[in-house]
C-alpha cells in the first residue's frame, strides 16, 4: 500500500454492513476444447474488487464525507469489512455520491468504489489452516497480508 496517499477520516463511521457486499472482477478464462471439456484458466493473480459503500450519517459527518470524497478524486486507504477482517485498503469513488435526505439532520450517502487488491489469505497459510486446524482465521489472515496485531 502506498504511504501517501490520503486516509479516511478517523472521526467518519465506517460505511453500514446491511447492504454490504464486494464483488470480485471476473478473473478467469474458460475455453471450450474439441473434446467437450472446458479448460479453466486464472488471468490475472490480483483482481479489484467493487462495492456500493452506504452511510446513514448526521449533517456535520455528511459534510465532512462529502467534502473528503470531492477532495480526493484518486485513490485514498479506507478500512473495508472482508472476510479476513476490516481490513485498510486502497480505495477509489468512480461515481459521485448520491446524498438523500432522511431527516433534518440525517442523511444518508452512496458511492460505488473500486477496491485496489483486496486481501486474500495466502496459500501457505491454507495449508496451516487445513493441517492444524487453526482456530482464529481473522489473526491467520491478518497475518498473512502482514498485518501488526
Amino acid at each position: 500500500m502506498s504511504n501517501n496517499l490520503p486516509i479516511y477520516p478517523d472521526v467518519l463511521p465506517l460505511p453500514l454492513l446491511k447492504s454490504h457486499s464486494v464483488k470480485r472482477k471476473e478473473n478467469l478464462l474458460v475455453s471450450k476444447m474439441e473434446s467437450g471439456y472446458k479448460r479453466t484458466r486464472r488471468r490475472f493473480k490480483s483482481v479489484p474488487a467493487s462495492q456500493t459503500a452506504r452511510w446513514l450519517i448526521r449533517d456535520g459527518e455528511a459534510a465532512l464525507l462529502e467534502a473528503f470524497l470531492q477532495n480526493n478524486d484518486g485513490w485514498f486507504v479506507m478500512p473495508v469489512k472482508l472476510p479476513a477482517g476490516v481490513i485498510p485498503c486502497e480505495v477509489k469513488a468512480i461515481e459521485s455520491p448520491t446524498m438523500k435526505a432522511i431527516t433534518n439532520s440525517k442523511w444518508e450517502f452512496s458511492v460505488k468504489m473500486i477496491i485496489k487488491d483486496p486481501a486474500i489469505i495466502s496459500a501457505e497459510i491454507i495449508d496451516i489452516l487445513s493441517i492444524y486446524s487453526l482456530f482464529d482465521l481473522e489473526t491467520a489472515a491478518r497475518r498473512s497480508i502482514g498485518m501488526t496485531l
